[in-house]
């Protein structure tokens, strides 16, 4: 299996991901758009990404388990610390909107979608190397 170029980059943006999330959890006032389920929605879509990420990242199905409890541990760990900020409160319902989104990503990492971040990286590096010979 080839590797990952700018895998630095790569793997720098999914600790963003998770400081995102981390920070958008624990935000005291949310903002919202006033949508019926709009909560649950927004849980489920950015645990969906970031699994999804990590599975790009590490294509080989031996992480995917891994970072599937990992992930959906996270979102436990935020409901406790949104349950003690006084802010915030904790729902059942919310970690499985979560782990719903881990889940849809988990699937996926079972496709050819897996490869595509490889891809990517190495057609960004080709290009990187062709406009350096210009």
């Amino acid at each position: 299996m080839r590797r990952f170029i700018f895998f630095r980059w790569w793997f720098v943006l999914g600790l963003a991901l998770i400081a995102a999330i981390l920070l958008g959890s624990l935000w005291p006032k949310p903002m919202t758009l006033n949508v019926p389920n709009e909560d649950k929605v927004v849980h489920l879509l950015a645990y969906a990404v970031l699994m999804g990420w990590f599975v790009l990242l590490y294509p080989r199905r031996a992480y995917h388990h891994g970072f599937a409890v990992l992930f959906i541990a996270f979102g436990v760990f935020i409901e406790g610390l949104q349950a003690l900020s006084g802010t915030r409160f904790a729902e059942w319902s919310d970690v499985a909107a979560n782990s719903s989104g881990v889940a849809i990503a988990w699937f996926l990492g079972r496709t050819r979608l897996k490869w595509v971040l490889l891809r990517v990286d190495h057609g960004l590096a080709r290009r990187c190397r062709a406009f350096g010979k210009k």
